[in-house]
């Protein structure tokens, strides 16, 4: 079980896996790479998004 799932099992009692972890992270991952590359509004503004989270590959 990965460290994230045994931390919700822990806290939430929530069984997670680390298969639908991996889903939603590719997930969110080709929505932020989709929110780079839009081009800035007219105004100029930019965009901030802080994301915290880290990957981890096993194999």
């Amino acid at each position: 079980m990965g460290e994230v799932s045994a931390h919700l099992t822990e806290v939430d009692g929530a069984q997670v896996s680390k298969q639908t972890f991996s889903t939603i992270n590719d997930k969110a991952m080709d929505g932020m790479a989709v929110l780079q590359n839009q081009p800035l509004d007219r105004a100029g503004s930019t965009r901030v998004l802080f994301v915290d989270a880290s990957r981890e590959e096993s194999g």
